[in-house]
């Protein structure tokens, strides 16, 4: 079921004071409104700068049992383009992470099963199998494959004529992100205190805090910088133990900051590279939930704070392309900020 719905672009940049971006939106809520459904889910953008977006909201036409202790969920799967946004299934079964492959052709998956979107369908790639297992991320690397891991075994997706999947570790290896550098190795963060990257010739190599520079702490999340150093977030609350770069011999500590020299504290969960910036995402924790972000810059000498994205509610994913920064909250739509 398709449906085209215009939006009215409700944001303008301002200038730089105290080295922080700031956004200033004309209207509240920006976007939220006219997005389907309430909550974004999980968002991935193409080379055109087309983004996908897994939204969701409560389903207020169900009905649920007396004293029921869950509520009916409703998922969207959208594009965002032109300013506009087309609805390609609004009965979406969910997407917990997306990724676009280099035909700009949409994975995604769900906490048990790969899929792959063609033809305006999606189809089953895989399915896990044991009960406890689940993917938590996907990645594409540079042959135009697809790879997909979390507490569960390391899957690859090669698409040809017909999808052929293999099993790269049928061991569990407990990740909890991937990434491919410019080389084209594969490197995962660990749940157990360590990284470890795969070379393409399938050689592995981990580090941990028995032979590097890493803390004994879990790692979420990793990226590459133009000069192919490798960035990885961890972290607690209230502390700044949560950066770490490696240059190709050794791992470094960093210590995030905002515009104003203020230390960043919390849990790097998201890293994402930009031309020549970092993009860290870091969460604060109270009572064991979520209370607050953190998301800044980092270009190689100074540390910008993005201002205009709610520090009050999580961010599902950030997405960057032709000079457009996305910023999928949970709680409060798309927002968008122009990077010149």
């Amino acid at each position: 079921m398709k449906k085209y719905i215009p939006i009215i672009f409700l944001i303008i940049l301002v200038s730089c004071e105290k080295n922080e971006v700031v956004i200033k939106q004309i209207k509240e809520p920006y976007v939220v409104e006219m997005m389907p459904g309430k909550f974004i889910d999980a968002l991935t953008i193409d080379s055109q700068g087309k983004l996908w977006l897994s939204t969701s909201k409560i389903d207020t036409t169900i009905e649920m049992p007396p004293l029921s202790s869950s509520l009916p969920i409703r998922h969207y799967l959208v594009s965002y383009y032109l300013n506009t946004y087309t609805v390609f299934d609004d009965h979406f079964i969910g997407a917990e992470n997306m990724v676009v492959d280099k035909d700009d052709e949409l994975w995604f998956v769900t906490p048990r099963t790969l899929y792959y979107y063609n033809n305006l369908e999606y189809k089953e790639v895989y399915k896990l199998t044991h009960e406890f297992d689940r993917f938590d991320w996907i990645a594409s690397d540079e042959d135009n494959n697809i790879w997909a891991g979390g507490n569960s075994p390391l899957i690859k997706a090669i698409k040809n004529s017909k999808i052929i999947v293999g099993i790269i570790r049928n061991d569990a290896v407990h990740s909890t992100s991937g990434h491919f550098d410019k080389n084209n190795n594969l490197w995962i963060t660990l749940s157990y205190n360590g990284i470890a990257k795969r070379t393409p010739s399938g050689e592995w190599t981990s580090y941990s805090p028995s032979n590097s520079a890493l803390p004994y702490q879990t790692f979420w999340s990793i990226t590459s910088d133009s000069n192919n150093n490798i960035w990885a977030g961890t972290g607690w609350m209230n502390n700044a133990d949560n950066l770490y770069r490696f240059d190709g011999l050794k791992w470094e500590q960093i210590i995030p900051k905002d515009g104003n020299g203020n230390i960043i504290y919390g849990t790097i969960r998201q890293l994402y590279h930009y031309s020549h910036d970092i993009f860290v995402y870091s969460e604060i924790a109270e009572n064991n939930a979520f209370a607050s972000n953190h998301i800044v810059t980092f270009d190689g000498n100074r540390w910008m704070r993005i201002a205009g994205v709610p520090q009050n509610d999580g961010i599902a994913g950030i997405a960057l392309k032709k000079n457009m920064a996305w910023f999928g909250t949970l709680n409060h739509g798309l927002i968008g900020l122009n990077l010149k």
